[in-house]
């Protein structure tokens, strides 16, 4: 069983169905449901598919003077201090 195809399937058929119940004049239930139902579907494919990535991001800032304090309490490591430093350059010219 491949559950893309079975899915893909399903939501090819409610897309059917949505269509013949668009004709129906005052139907608007039914065409909220089938809807409802097509974006889960949707969505459930873009997930499979690797399309949809719900996982958090979390942007970080630090504050120039606390990468200062961080750079200066590495002074007595200076290869960690140059790596620091080159890491934190690129933040400094996206963010002015």
């Amino acid at each position: 069983m491949d559950p893309l195809k079975e899915i893909r399937t399903l939501y090819h058929r409610m897309i059917e169905h949505l269509e013949r119940v668009e004709q129906e004049p005052g139907n608007w239930q039914a065409i909220l449901a089938f809807h409802r139902e097509a974006r889960r579907d949707l969505e459930l494919v873009a997930k499979l598919m690797g399309e949809l990535d719900e996982r958090p991001r979390v942007t970080v800032m630090i504050a120039p003077q606390v990468q200062a304090v961080i750079i200066n309490a590495l002074t007595p490591y200076p290869e960690a201090r140059a790596a620091v430093v080159d890491a934190l350059a690129p933040l400094e010219t996206t963010s002015s």
